[in-house]
């Protein structure tokens, strides 16, 4: 009877569960927290001390969503992003946007490095913007690394 005691209130003991606090709010072990600006699913764990690193986190997937949508990287089209009410871009691409030739580039090209669109070479730094694509005013695709333009909600 005294085991089964000390058993229960070792259980029930919550001085012995481990607690992660991120951004201001505290986790308990087990529990799953998605860092803001990240694209990170992590995991509250014995050891997590603020770094997210594994084996505490680990980088989201966008696996199947990006073989379903093999034929629009083949084409050179861009992932689109949208940002969340938070404003943070989300991790995995919401749809893809490709080219109809009449984008204008703007911006200075910092690199040689290039990102396929369509037919075009767009240089890193290079952008162009796009009015009224979905539910969105104007869209901003650009340059940031090779080899897939990014096209976020502006």
């Amino acid at each position: 009877m005294t085991l089964l005691y000390v058993l229960c209130f070792h259980l029930l003991d919550s001085s012995n569960i481990e607690k992660c606090t991120v951004e201001g709010k505290e986790y308990k072990e087990g529990q799953k927290f998605y860092p803001a600006n990240t694209c990170l699913d992590c995991v509250c764990q014995k050891g997590f001390k603020g770094k997210f690193e594994e084996p505490f986190c680990k980088r989201r997937r966008c696996g199947q969503q990006l073989r379903r949508d093999g034929r629009k990287i083949q084409t050179s089209c861009a992932p689109f992003y949208t940002k969340a009410r938070s404003g943070e871009v989300l991790c995995c691409p919401e749809d893809w946007i490709c080219s109809d030739d009449s984008e204008i580039l703007k911006g200075d090209a910092k690199t040689q490095e290039i990102c396929k669109f369509g037919q075009k070479d767009v240089k890193v730094g290079q952008y162009f913007e796009k009015a009224n694509f979905k539910n969105f005013e104007k869209i901003k695709c650009e340059c940031v690394v090779p080899p897939l333009l990014k096209c976020t909600d502006a």
